[in-house]
């Protein structure tokens, strides 16, 4: 019974390794670029919340989030 508990450990630990590291391989797409340019600027006094709000709104119809697949 101890190895059983020691195989689910191993095997956890081997998901969890496997998950930080594809987090930390991943690269940055052309959508996560245009979403931070556009948090950037919205976080500016040029562009006003209406404006802001008729962006996002946009960003989302074409691009969608970024963090979708």
């Amino acid at each position: 019974m101890n190895t059983i508990a020691h195989n689910e450990n191993v095997a956890q630990e081997s998901i969890n390794h496997t998950v930080r590291k594809h987090f930390l391989d991943r690269s940055i797409t052309t959508r996560e670029v245009i979403f931070v340019l556009a948090l950037a600027l919205c976080m500016t006094p040029w562009v006003s919340a209406p404006l802001a709000l008729l962006g996002g709104l946009i960003i989302a119809q074409f691009i969608g989030h970024p963090s979708c697949i």
